[in-house]
């Protein structure tokens, strides 16, 4: 197990991911219009807890490169 390899790999697939989702956000919002932050349970855009959004993409790579 290296583990420099597996944090590139999940760096990589983790920006992939992000853009992939970010891609397709904007597609659906151009098709069905939505504001997210109106949605119930929402937290404020300035909620330091919303980076958790952005963050998850890189954890699922991460650890899915890891051999069970």
């Amino acid at each position: 197990m290296n583990a420099k390899n597996i944090a590139v790999a999940g760096f990589a697939g983790g920006t992939l991911l992000l853009l992939l989702l970010i891609t397709i956000n904007m597609i659906m919002n151009m098709v069905i219009p939505y504001d997210i932050m109106k949605f119930g349970g929402m937290r404020a855009a300035d909620d330091p807890i919303l980076i958790l959004f952005f963050l998850y993409p890189f954890v699922i790579c991460v650890f899915s490169g890891y051999p069970i």
